[in-house]
């Protein structure tokens, strides 16, 4: 009788997630057929600079919009770092000659290498398949003049189009009236309000993200004429080792209302799938509705939402899938017959991204010596799990022909990466690290500096202890703040065999020894118990195996084109260290959740406002 219902309970659950999925559909194919919002970024770096521009030299460059609504385009002033003089006119005409946007500047006041947006009055609505003249010239002498940085399609840094009619804004606001419905449906239930909240703003954040953006236009462009296999052999042939994700690709770059549908509800779930990886209850579940909030969104639309979300966060979606099932095994706990299935497909193409294959290779060889050492009888799975990943990594690193004609591609942008030799390109992995977590000042690593200093002071009161726990956020907090130390300016020009780059690595072991030792501190049951714990053996693992991703980033000339988002899987390590150290803590001094639910919910609704107002700010084209 009990299993008749709790079937009939899953069959409700399994149509009001078809429900639910379709519903999403629907609504981001209105939203998108209505909508004319894009932009085009055509780059974070800066490949040179124009001449300067004075009284004796102006500029030029056509603009071709793909999109009505041009609303805005963003340049970069740089100052030579002088005083300048004089006065500087930004003009932008159409095929007629009429000038549709004018823009003047002081050059005393200009900033060295800061990005400016130049927004239009009003968006073109006509905008799409127009050329546009864009003009920048100066009354300036000669030596008292500013130039612009040039980009891998000349010196504007992006446009930007904004669809502004009373239908998408309305569309762009819907899930908002979504709020007063979960308060009062699931009055008295903490964590449905806190994920309803949270799926709100995913949503929300989602209907702001401006398709057409960086490579997913270009992808656009580059499919026409391919077959699905066509496709993936000349990527492989060409460029990328990735044939999950560029399949996957192929499909979706002209169905963005698909892209947008998958990506929301992967967004919506990961807090699902990773608490299960951790095997969370109670008030410790609400932990990750706001750790997840604090992963830097923008990293993602670096070289456009589609293709940046689908290699790097659908790879850590499908990673946690593959974790909550591999938890459950390693726990005895049984496994309905799809989860199996599931597992090798999700472990499969995580593995395709070699980065995460090596994250997760990692993860099953700790639990096949684990499962030797304790003769659990789940060896023979986790033996096929490592050879599905070794097999892929294999591929992916190995056979591909197009890995190595990126690599050569992409030397234009690090020149002297051919002279660096092993022990440069981990003092170089190890000096991105540096930078992703302090001199970034990433709110991620700070949290986890500080919740693993806290966790030892509620541990313990032993002085020596507490000052090694609070070293690596004082330090962080210190250089960040007090002595606004920038670790490196550009990555290409690190001197790697200097004194500053070794103690630079020696600086970065001290913090990791610290928080691995704080870890040790916080996992021990009791004061005398033995410091190395399953558990915190464990979590420090998972801290150290997410920073190898980004040092083996090194080990490619990639690792300055890509910029920050390979640190993706870095990051999503740190908060799974972050809610493992909060739920043990939690379930060590057991709080009242009433008392501390509220704060956590705050705490949720401002991270995930914050990537919002992010997120829009891109959208309506505003930098700096």
């Amino acid at each position: 009788m009990e299993s008749a219902v709790l079937q009939k309970k899953d069959s409700k659950n399994v149509i009001r997630a078809i429900i639910l999925s379709v519903t999403i559909l629907v609504f981001y194919s209105l939203f998108l057929i209505t909508s004319a919002d894009g932009s085009n970024r055509y780059s974070h770096y800066v490949t040179g600079y124009l001449p300067e521009i004075n009284e004796n030299f102006s500029y030029e460059q056509e603009i071709y919009c793909n999109c009505n609504n041009f609303s805005s385009l963003g340049v970069m002033f740089a100052t030579y770092s002088r005083s300048n003089e004089g006065n500087v006119l930004l003009e932008l005409t159409d095929d007629n000659g009429e000038v549709v946007g004018s823009w003047e500047f002081d050059a005393s006041e200009l900033e060295n290498n800061t990005e400016y947006t130049l927004m239009l009055d009003e968006p073109l609505s006509d905008s799409k398949g127009k050329t546009y003249t864009f003009r920048i010239s100066s009354d300036c002498e000669e030596g008292k003049g500013v130039t612009l940085g040039t980009f891998h399609n000349g010196f504007i840094y992006y446009l930007s189009y904004r669809d502004t009619t009373p239908l998408v804004t309305l569309l762009r606001i819907c899930p908002f009236f979504l709020i007063p419905f979960a308060f009062y449906k699931l009055r008295g239930n903490t964590w449905g309000t806190a994920y309803a909240l949270y799926v709100v703003f995913i949503i929300a954040m989602h209907l702001y993200m401006p398709i057409n953006t960086g490579d997913d236009a270009r992808f656009s462009l580059l499919r026409n004429g391919h077959t699905a296999l066509s496709w993936v052999k000349m990527r492989w042939n060409s460029w990328s080792s990735r044939y999950l994700q560029e399949l996957v690709m192929f499909f979706l770059v002209d169905r963005p209302w698909f892209w947008m549908a998958a990506d929301t509800v992967m967004i919506c779930t990961l807090p699902l799938f990773i608490n299960r990886s951790l095997a969370v209850k109670g008030l410790s579940r609400l932990y990750v509705l706001t750790a997840i909030p604090l992963y830097p969104i923008l990293d993602m639309e670096s070289a456009g939402w589609m293709v940046t979300t689908i290699t790097y966060t659908w790879m850590v979606f499908s990673a946690f899938v593959t974790a909550s099932i591999l938890r459950k095994i390693m726990e005895k706990e049984h496994l309905k017959w799809y989860e199996y299935p599931v597992f090798f497909v999700c472990l499969l193409f995580a593995s395709n991204h070699e980065l995460m294959a090596l994250y997760l290779l990692a993860v099953i060889l700790y639990c096949i010596v684990l499962s030797v050492i304790k003769r659990y009888s789940c060896l023979p799975f986790l033996i096929a799990s490592a050879v599905v990943s070794i097999v892929n990594l294999a591929v992916v690193l190995l056979m591909c022909p197009g890995n190595k004609s990126r690599a050569e591609r992409e030397m234009f942008n690090f020149p002297n990466y051919e002279d660096l030799n092993i022990l440069d390109k981990i003092f170089l992995g190890i000096n991105r690290c540096l930078v992703v977590t302090i001199s970034r000042y990433d709110i991620i690593f700070t949290v986890l500096c500080i919740i693993a200093a806290a966790g030892v002071f509620l541990k313990t009161k032993n002085i020596r202890k507490r000052l090694i726990a609070l070293a690596p956020a004082a330090l962080n907090v210190t250089i960040n703040t007090l002595l606004s130390v920038k670790i490196t300016d550009n990555i290409i020009w690190v001197r790697l065999k200097s004194l500053r780059t070794l103690g630079l690595t020696l600086f970065a072991v001290f913090i990791l020894a610290c928080l691995i030792y704080s870890i040790f501190i916080i996992f021990r049951d009791k004061e005398d118990s033995p410091l190395i714990t399953e558990r915190g053996l464990f979590v420090s693992y998972m801290l150290a195996a997410g920073l190898a991703t980004t040092v083996a980033m090194a080990f490619s000339p990639t690792i300055y084109i890509s910029g920050y988002r390979t640190s993706c899987f870095t990051y999503f390590g740190m908060i799974y260290v972050i809610l493992a150290i909060a739920g043990c803590l939690t379930d060590r001094f057991k709080p009242s959740e009433r008392s501390v639910a509220p704060f956590i919910v705050a705490c949720e609704v401002l991270f995930l406002l914050g990537r919002l107002l992010t997120v829009m700010k891109v959208s309506f084209g505003i930098t700096g």
